[in-house]
C-alpha cells in the first residue's frame, strides 16, 4: 500500500496471500514521515509539526489501510497490526523522539516522557477505535521490535524494566480502547537472564520476553530469529525456539514465532526451514509467520526482497515451505 493505484496492488497481494492458505498476516499500522512526500508516498502520520497530523480521510493516508483492512475481512484473513516501528523504515521510534525533543533525546526517552507517550497514545486510540469493530482484527502489537537504542539515537538510561513498565501502561490504555481483542508485545523475544553474557540472554537490547509476556494485559508471547545478523548460527536456531517454547509452558500462555527466514542465497533455505518447522511443530508454538511474504502486483512487480522472501515463483518451497506447511500447522491447533 506503498505506492500509486495501491488499491488493485492491495487487492492482488490479498488475494495471493488467501490463495496460498495462510490464515493470519501481519502488516504494518504505521506509515510517519516527516517534510514533503511524493505523492505516491503512504502517510499515516505527519511529522512536519508537533504534535503530528494524522492523515484519516486523505487518499494516501489512513483510507489505503483501510482498503486492507476491508479486503482482509471479505477474504477470511485476520490481521495482526503493529503501531510503531524501533527501526527507521516508515518513521520509528528515532523521529518521535527527535521531533519532540530535539537533540536532547535518546531512544529510551521513549519509553518514559509524558509528551511522546501521549502522542502515540493519540495514534493507538485513532487506529483501534477505528478497525475495533472490524472481523478482521486478530491482535493489535505496541510496537515491532522494540529496543532500547535505536538507529540513529542511544539507549539512555533504559533498561529492560522501562520497556517492560511501558509495555504495560501501553497494553492496558489499549484494553481500556478494546476489550475484546488479542494484544501483544511485538518483541524479538530477547532474554533477560542475570549473569549470562551472552547479548540475546542477557537483556542487552533492553529486553525481557518473560516479563513482557508474563503482563497480564498482554495475551500472547512473541518472538523473532535472525541468528546470522544475531552472530549465532543456523543451528542455533532450534534451540531459540525451545528456549521460547519453554516460556510458553512457563506461563501457560501461547508463543507466537513472528518473523524468522533463512537468505536465499545461502543456499541453506531447504535444510533449516525444515529444520525450523520440524522444531515448532514438536514444542509448544502456537504459530509461526515466516518473514516474509512475496507477491507480483499490477504496478509495482515483484514485492520487496531483502534475500529473505518467498515468493509463488519459489516453485518447490513455496509449496513446501508455505502451502503444506500452513495446512499442517491448522492441524496442530484443532
Amino acid at each position: 500500500m506503498y505506492g500509486p493505484n495501491d488499491f488493485l496492488d492491495i487487492d492482488t497481494s490479498l488475494d495471493a496471500f488467501a490463495a496460498s492458505g495462510l490464515k493470519v498476516l501481519r502488516t504494518w499500522g504505521f506509515a510517519d514521515f516527516a517534510g514533503p512526500q511524493e505523492d505516491y508516498v503512504t502517510v499515516f502520520q505527519n511529522w512536519s509539526s508537533v504534535p503530528p497530523t494524522i492523515l484519516e480521510t486523505q487518499e494516501r493516508g489512513l483510507p489505503r489501510l483501510d482498503r486492507v483492512i476491508s479486503g482482509a475481512e471479505s477474504r477470511g484473513i485476520k490481521i495482526i497490526l503493529p503501531f510503531i516501528n524501533n527501526w527507521a523504515e516508515y518513521g520509528g521510534i528515532d523521529l518521535y523522539v527527535e521531533k519532540t525533543l530535539g537533540s536532547s533525546g535518546n531512544h529510551g526517552d521513549f519509553y518514559t516522557n509524558t509528551a511522546i507517550k501521549n502522542i502515540y497514545k493519540n495514534y493507538v486510540k485513532t487506529i483501534v477505535n477505528r478497525y475495533k469493530n472490524s472481523p478482521a482484527i486478530l491482535a493489535w502489537e505496541l510496537s515491532n521490535e522494540i529496543r532500547c537504542a535505536g538507529p540513529r539515537l542511544g539507549a539512555g538510561s533504559c533498561t529492560p524494566a522501562v520497556t517492560t513498565a511501558w509495555a504495560k501502561e501501553m497494553s492496558e490504555y489499549i484494553k481500556s480502547l478494546d476489550p475484546c481483542h488479542l494484544v501483544a508485545v511485538g518483541d524479538e523475544g530477547f532474554i533477560n537472564t542475570p549473569g549470562s553474557s551472552d547479548y540475546v540472554y542477557n537483556g542487552g537490547p533492553g529486553i525481557d520476553n518473560e516479563a513482557l509476556t508474563a503482563l497480564a494485559s498482554i495475551d500472547f508471547g512473541t518472538f523473532h530469529m535472525y541468528p546470522i545478523p544475531w552472530g549465532k548460527t543456523w543451528d542455533w536456531g532450534n534451540q531459540w525456539i525451545k528456549d521460547h517454547a519453554a516460556i510458553a509452558d512457563k506461563l501457560n500462555k501461547p508463543m507466537l514465532f513472528e518473523e524468522y527466514g533463512v537468505t536465499r542465497d545461502s543456499g541453506l533455505r531447504d535444510t533449516y526451514h525444515q529444520q525450523y518447522h520440524d522444531t515448532v511443530f514438536a514444542n509448544n508454538i502456537a504459530g509461526d509467520m515466516f518473514w516474509q511474504f512475496g507477491t507480483t502486483v499490477p504496478n509495482w512487480g515483484k514485492s520487496y526482497d531483502d534475500g529473505y522472501s518467498i515468493y509463488p515463483s519459489d516453485t518447490t518451497q513455496w509449496q513446501k515451505f508455505v502451502v503444506e506447511w500452513s495446512a499442517k500447522m491448522a492441524t496442530k491447533n484443532t
